[in-house]
């Protein structure tokens, strides 16, 4: 009986020996693990100004990864999530009401690999006992300040984790993130359960499904097509028209600071409007981040992409861009010649420029 006691001090010792910003870490190295999962639990989001709140499951997952070879070690996870049979609940108001657009970003229930990334401070808050795979498990709450894309604190908002002591899981997220496309909007109140985890086992259908599906979209419906009329204020608050550019390629770049596959093709198109520039190829980014943002996030990371406003999504709703990076491609006859969401590669969109600029 001693040593039995003795083993369970020493366990739970060990557990909270770990420092905060320690056991944040550990927890990101779980979903890191190469041997395959699958974690599954419900979100709840409470959209701002509203009686109604969405319910939804959520799940986590990850494929195995191949053997490590000879001087090589086994490559960490790249964990996928899935939102579904989302619902929404009315808490007590006699009112009907529309149903609110709700956003279901990746960046709300993904990113579980980079959780100890861009971290401010992390606090610990307290303890909790919380049910995983039917038994109750002590967790130790943290409280976590991040830096967003433009180096700043995300604040004043801190992303809450409840994290199991033993397995270093994410138990519950309780944190405050937009459900709308509208930078200005208040953001909404979200909370991620978990209450089941299986390690060492295949990768489920759906996230196969996922990554064998192309990222790249071409959006055939478009091309051929007039490319509707617009006009936006430039980063200097300059009303700049599409129709000003008639007789002239434009290539239009849709994008965020918050799109990191966006900011990793930036380099590329801008180096394909500098080339191109002298034949009268037209370059403009369209943002949907307010312009102070925007204009301090290209100045800091020494981008030179000259860029539009579409805070309201007028000209994002115009087009029909589903998803970003958007690469839209007018001719000089006025018609879309290309239209790709997601990353496109560079052999594909200079080909296509030199297309569009044959006479």
């Amino acid at each position: 009986m001693r040593r039995a006691f003795l083993l369970f001090f020493i366990a739970v010792s060990y557990a909270h020996s770990q420092s905060p910003q320690d056991l944040l870490r550990s927890a990101e190295e779980v979903y890191k693990s190469p041997d395959g999962y699958e974690i599954k639990g419900n979100g709840v989001v409470r959209p701002p100004n509203s009686s109604l709140q969405m319910n939804f499951e959520v799940i986590i997952a990850a494929k195995q990864s191949s053997p490590a070879l000879p001087g090589k070690p086994q490559t960490p996870a790249a964990p996928g999530s899935m939102v579904a049979d989302f619902h929404f609940v009315n808490l007590g108001s006699d009112k009907a009401e529309k149903l609110p657009q709700v956003m279901l970003s990746n960046s709300a229930t993904g990113g579980w690999d980079r959780i100890a990334e861009n971290v401010v401070a992390v606090r610990e808050m307290g303890s909790e006992e919380l049910p995983l795979n039917g038994v109750a498990v002590p967790c130790r709450i943290l409280q976590v300040d991040y830096k967003s894309a433009n180096d700043e604190p995300v604040g004043p908002d801190a992303v809450t984790y409840s994290i199991c002591s033993e397995k270093h899981l994410v138990l519950k997220k309780t944190f405050a993130y937009s459900t709308s496309r509208r930078a200005t909007d208040p953001p909404a109140q979200w909370t991620l359960v978990f209450d089941s985890a299986q390690f060492n086992r295949p990768a489920p259908e759906w996230l196969i499904n996922v990554e064998s599906a192309s990222s790249l979209t071409i959006r055939k419906e478009w091309i051929g097509h007039a490319a509707p009329e617009f006009a936006l204020s430039d980063l200097s608050g300059m009303s700049v028209k599409l129709s000003s550019m008639q007789g002239k390629v434009v290539l239009l770049d849709f994008w965020s600071i918050t799109c990191p596959p966006c900011i990793r093709e930036m380099p590329m198109v801008e180096a394909m409007g500098e080339s191109y520039r002298a034949k009268n190829v037209v370059l403009w980014g369209v943002s949907f981040d307010l312009p102070d943002k925007s204009k301090k996030w290209l100045l800091q990371h020494q981008h030179s992409l000259p860029t539009l406003s579409d805070t309201d999504f007028v000209v994002s709703d115009l087009y029909t861009v589903h998803g970003i990076p958007s690469l839209i491609l007018v001719g000089r006859d006025g018609k879309i010649k290309n239209y790709w969401e997601g990353e496109v590669p560079q052999a594909d969109l200079e080909g296509a420029i030199r297309q569009a600029l044959k006479p």
